[in-house]
């Protein structure tokens, strides 16, 4: 074999040795690769997976605050016709101590009449004839005598009526305390399903809060809550024809109530976690169940729960003007409802997963926040 042979044969075995070495570093790198796209797909099914459980955690969160607050109303409305039920069973309570001092003087009366019948009645109105007697003493004691039958009938229909009424009062009293019975086994049934309710808050709110473990994360929510509303407030002023109102609220500087009892905590402009996001309302801090009530009249536009506000109330006052109040425990107004000033229209609370109890208000002109402070005094 020639030298050119031999080198030739050298650089083809060389060459499949190198070939064969790429071909392995080459399966080396796919299968690395391989594995890679394997974390990155399994990451990324980490992350939709754990972000469909938040979703759902805030859904059963919305589900369980949206219920509760409706159980709060019915209890509410519960409680309301107990009261009223109590009372109409007191007043047929009443009524019957009434017909049984009735029916005893009626009983005497009866018994006076029948005993001056029977008085009468030894000498009667023939026997007297019979017997000739004074004609103008005869006819006095046929008019007594015809007056006691009257009176006599008289008693007995005013005794029979009210032994009715009696029996009536039985029957009502009866049947209002049954009334009564129901009312109390549902008022008591609303009650466990609205502390199961709670407990069951109680347990979403620590999952999710564990889900929250930093600032940047809590800061993240809250813009992401933040621009909910103002698509909603965006959509509502785009859409609402708001209706025209006696007087504007650039008129009422300063004359309007607080919408409800508590501790102000002014944050309006203030920045949110030392961040620039900004405060667009203020927190009212007041105990759950307290009063919230319209600072003026207008127009219910939303009423329902959102992310971060909870059960939330806006109204349209008109003249671009709107007033929102959030956190709510219950919503007594429902949209399209027209409200006055001061009208009850829900009650404080916690709800969009806080802790603490307390009223988030405020106030939108043509879409963008104002000082609630510049209307609202007290």
């Amino acid at each position: 074999m020639g030298k050119n042979k031999i080198h030739l044969l050298l650089l083809t075995i060389g060459g499949i040795f190198l070939l064969s070495t790429s071909f392995a570093a080459l399966s080396d790198k796919t299968n690395e690769l391989q594995q890679l796209k394997q974390i990155i797909n399994q990451l990324k099914t980490n992350l939709t997976s754990a972000h469909s459980t938040k979703t759902t955690l805030q859904q059963q969160l919305k589900t369980n605050e949206t219920t509760a607050g409706s159980l709060v109303l019915a209890l509410k409305n519960t409680t309301h016709k107990l009261s009223k039920q109590q009372k109409i069973l007191q007043q047929l309570k009443l009524e019957k101590i009434q017909y049984q001092k009735q029916l005893l003087t009626q009983q005497k009366g009866l018994t006076v009449q029948m005993r001056d019948t029977y008085m009468l009645g030894k000498q009667t109105y023939l026997k007297m004839l019979l017997n000739h007697q004074d004609p103008d003493q005869l006819k006095r004691t046929f008019v007594y005598y015809t007056y006691l039958q009257k009176a006599r009938i008289q008693m007995i229909n005013a005794l029979t009526y009210t032994l009715k009424q009696l029996q009536k009062n039985k029957k009502d009293t009866k049947r209002q305390t049954k009334n009564l019975i129901t009312l109390k086994t549902k008022q008591q049934q609303e009650y466990l399903q609205l502390v199961a309710s709670k407990q069951h808050r109680q347990q979403l709110l620590g999952i999710i809060n564990k889900d929250i473990k930093t600032k940047q994360q809590k800061l993240t929510k809250l813009t992401a809550n933040q621009k909910t509303l103002e698509k909603i407030i965006a959509q509502l002023k785009i859409t609402q024809i708001s209706p025209v109102f006696a007087t504007p609220l650039n008129k009422l500087h300063k004359k309007l109530h607080w919408p409800t009892k508590g501790k102000n905590e002014y944050l309006f402009g203030k920045s949110i976690g030392h961040s620039q996001l900004k405060w667009n309302g203020d927190i009212i801090h007041a105990p759950v169940g307290e009063n919230v009530r319209s600072i003026a009249a207008g127009k219910i536009v939303f009423a329902q729960w959102l992310q971060g506000y909870g059960l939330l109330l806006i109204i349209d006052h008109g003249h671009g003007y709107m007033s929102l109040y959030g956190r709510n425990n219950s919503l007594y107004k429902k949209v399209g409802d027209s409200v006055h000033t001061s009208t009850l229209i829900a009650t404080v609370g916690s709800s969009g997963g806080y802790s603490d109890a307390g009223l988030y208000f405020a106030i939108r002109h043509n879409g963008k926040p104002v000082n609630p402070k510049l209307w609202c005094y007290g």
